[in-house]
């Protein structure tokens, strides 16, 4: 529904990973800033009934912290990291991202 990540997706559909020297770098979206507010209330809503549906998916923890973030909600946001960090499955470099924003 939102944030998916590619590889999980490729691999669902038959695609193998492989080391690569290609770069690529997301340089965000050039809306105005009523669109903005538009997809970050779109995002809350979506993140929001996610964590509801999966209460120990600490991705999606993740994901509607840096959301709340984004919109200035850092009490919100940091509840939310919290509970990411907690969960044992993040691999090491997500651990890495949480604890730099805990």
């Amino acid at each position: 529904r939102i944030h998916e990540q590619v590889s999980p997706s490729a691999k669902n559909l038959g695609g193998v990973e492989h080391d690569s020297t290609v770069m690529l770098y997301h340089l965000g979206y050039g809306f105005s800033d009523h669109r903005k507010d538009l997809k970050s209330r779109r995002n809350l809503q979506l993140l929001t009934r996610l964590v509801q549906e999966k209460p120990d998916d600490a991705y999606a923890h993740l994901k509607l912290g840096e959301e709340y973030g984004l919109a200035g909600n850092q009490a919100q946001a940091l509840e939310h990291f919290l509970i990411a960090v907690k969960n044992e499955t993040f691999n090491r470099d997500m651990k890495a991202t949480l604890y730099n924003v805990t």
